[in-house]
């Protein structure tokens, strides 16, 4: 990501609309398959903290996080303790987590190694233990705003599927979301980049005002979605289990 592009997602992400919803998307999948007394939860590529911070009524939380200016704004809004270290080798025992998740974090790997990665999670999942996962969708959706967010990839969800079933690891749901914006969203991309092909974020393209309108707006999306599985949208969803 460009320099100082990890403050800037520090001071947007609290209040953003896009950013409240993949979190409160992440945080619902949580509440409904992570039953029982949890001994670890792992945000792998935990990023400037949004998710940790969401979590803070949790115990035995940890993020993980290569890039040192992240962790330091992470530190800033999260009493759980944050590990450096890449999410293709996480800094825990095999067996010891409850719950893994990690959102936008396989599109920005570079080269193919979802499988790889993924199995990196199974490997830190106890047996039971939960893979959330949270990715960019539809590859027209690519354009300067990836580029900026240093996503390199796009999926649909049958490569999601593929990824999963390659890691040994049970489906236990997946569907898109983001799906009524996705019109919009594609206009207003496919605009903006016309203006400009270097990197730039899409965070500004609307104004705050409607930060509160939109993130409702995107809860009945989600549940929709999820509701009837969406095929579409401009992000994809999964929960996978690790065998017992």
């Amino acid at each position: 990501m460009p320099s100082g592009s990890h403050e800037r997602l520090f001071r947007q992400e609290n209040a953003h609309w896009w950013c409240r919803a993949v979190r409160r998307g992440a945080l619902d999948a949580f509440r409904r398959h992570g039953k029982g007394p949890l001994s670890l939860v792992i945000d792998a590529g935990c990023g400037s903290g949004g998710m940790l911070r969401e979590l803070a009524g949790y115990k035995a939380v940890f993020g993980v996080e290569l890039a040192p200016e992240a962790i330091e704004f992470a530190a800033r809004q999260t009493p759980h303790p944050i590990l450096r270290g890449n999410v293709r080798q996480l800094p825990f025992l095999n067996n010891v987590a409850d719950v893994v998740m990690s959102l936008d974090v396989l599109c920005s790997i570079e080269g193919d190694f979802e499988v790889e990665t993924i199995l990196e999670f199974r490997r830190a999942l106890r047996p039971g233990g939960l893979l959330m996962l949270n990715l960019p969708a539809h590859k027209f959706m690519a354009g300067a705003h990836d580029r900026w967010m240093g996503v390199r990839r796009r999926y649909e969800s049958h490569e999601v599927r593929n990824f999963i079933a390659g890691a040994d690891m049970r489906l236990l749901e997946i569907f898109h979301w983001n799906m009524f914006l996705l019109p919009a969203g594609y206009i207003i991309r496919k605009l903006t980049d016309r203006r400009s092909d270097k990197p730039h974020s899409d965070l500004d393209v609307t104004p705050a005002w409607c930060d509160p309108l939109l993130y409702r707006f995107m809860m009945i999306d989600i549940s929709f979605c999820r509701l009837i599985s969406s095929p579409v949208g401009a992000s994809i969803f999964c929960v996978a289990q690790k065998p017992e």
